[in-house]
């Protein structure tokens, strides 16, 4: 790579340092944590994967398995926000409960009910 500003990449020994990479691994590590059943991490993996990594990260396999043996005191100070963790952990949790089909509509209907919630982004400065 010639700009020294682009994120330094080798499979090899697996080094990122670009900040965004560093995030996303990050993100997948913490998705394939949510999939973890003890007595099959294989199945685990391998389900992390196909259900949500390929589609929402646009990974393969082996970029997959990389950033699952990525060293963890790399990501050190590396934070993933509350509310992504929460808004994951549910999306998870429908999608290994869940047909693909019955996901979509659970959360279309989600969407559909925001009227039904308070609106309270202007006490945080939001809008």
């Amino acid at each position: 790579m010639k700009n020294s500003k682009q994120k330094t990449l080798r499979h090899g020994s697996a080094v990122f340092t670009d900040k965004h990479c560093l995030y996303r691994i990050a993100v997948v590590r913490y998705v394939d944590s949510l999939f973890y059943e003890p007595g099959d991490a294989c199945r685990c993996h391998s389900r992390c994967y196909s259900l949500i990594v390929r589609e929402l990260f646009g990974i393969g396999k082996n970029t997959f398995r990389h950033y699952l043996h990525y060293p963890s005191d790399r990501l050190t100070g590396v934070v993933i926000p509350r509310k992504l963790r929460e808004l994951l952990r549910l999306y998870v949790i429908l999608v290994k409960r869940l047909p693909a089909t019955q996901v979509a509509d659970c959360l279309h209907e989600f969407y559909c009910r925001k009227g039904q919630f308070p609106d309270t982004s202007h006490r945080h400065g939001r809008m």
